[in-house]
């Protein structure tokens, strides 16, 4: 904690941000066993407004296989996303 700071009630603070695209930028592999991956969120200005951090199970992993479009729908998936037609 800062030094500096001044110690407060636990406060929930609430932000509402909303998000139109995502982008993954970094994916790393442990070859034959799992994957994680670093998803950032943009809203409509192209702005970040998060960025997240997606493990892939082994089963994931192994099914990821040749076609990157299920690393796509598996990030839809598990952040609650729909592909925008």
């Amino acid at each position: 904690m800062n030094a500096n700071a001044t110690n407060i009630n636990p406060y929930d603070l609430t932000e509402v941000k909303t998000v139109v695209s995502f982008a993954i930028r970094r994916v790393t592999v442990n070859l034959f066993q799992n994957a994680s991956l670093e998803v950032h969120l943009f809203d409509a200005t192209g702005n970040i407004v998060k960025i997240n951090f997606i493990e892939l199970t082994s089963a994931e992993y192994s099914s990821w296989g040749a076609d990157d479009n299920y690393i796509t729908n598996l990030v839809c998936t598990k952040l609650g996303f729909v592909v925008a037609p």
